[in-house]
């Protein structure tokens, strides 16, 4: 598997954002003249910052991007920088059009594998089987005793079942609301009483029988 490529993550000490977290500042609600607001503050994003949120993609955890930004172990720890300001600045790196790009590729992702046979067969019968399970023949090499090593595209079925997986959890599909599995336990409305009664008739019918 290839290793991923570090990425160059620039300076921006200058860019300021509003933070989708109100932090006990409250203002005069113009608009409604009878009650107090709150008022979302400009926050100043550190290098640190940037720098974990680059970083994110590439790491295999949240806490391991925050550790190779150099934030102490107590922080890591403790996930005090994991706010919704903190992951807002992913968008500094990732927009939604990036990702949803990127979410594309991954449903057309394929890998290449190879074929051993010990029987030789024709090339046109080959790209046929192969085209046929949705793969895409590359070519063939006859190698011991007249054997064939046949190399082909073939689809990456976990990468698009992931893909599927995310896109169905970002479509709402995986609420809970929507999910009618209709399992039923035939005891779970009855009362203790009556519980105790279906095991006694059960092994008296049991013992008849």
């Amino acid at each position: 598997m290839p290793r991923k490529q570090k990425r160059e993550i620039p300076n921006v000490d200058d860019v300021v954002y509003e933070s989708e977290i109100p932090r006990h500042q409250r203002v005069w609600d113009e608009r409604n003249k009878n009650k107090f607001v709150p008022k979302p503050r400009s926050r100043k994003i550190t290098n640190k910052q940037l720098k974990a949120a680059a970083l994110l993609p590439y790491c295999r955890s949240k806490a391991e991007a925050l550790r190779q930004a150099g934030y102490s172990a107590s922080v890591v720890k403790s996930g005090s920088a994991f706010r919704n300001d903190f992951l807002a600045l992913v968008d500094v790196f990732y927009s939604n059009e990036d990702i949803m790009r990127r979410h594309a590729e991954l449903m057309e992702a394929s890998n290449i594998q190879t074929l051993f046979l010990h029987v030789a067969l024709p090339e046109t019968m080959m790209k046929k089987v192969l085209e046929s399970a949705g793969c895409v023949y590359l070519g063939s090499r006859t190698v011991l005793k007249g054997a064939q090593l046949i190399v082909f595209l073939a689809p990456n079925w976990r990468a698009r079942a992931d893909g599927l997986d995310k896109m169905y959890k970002l479509k709402g599909l995986y609420a809970a609301q929507e999910l009618d599995v209709g399992v039923k336990r035939p005891f779970e409305e009855m009362s203790d009483e009556e519980l105790m009664q279906a095991i006694k008739e059960g092994e008296s019918n049991f013992k008849k029988g």
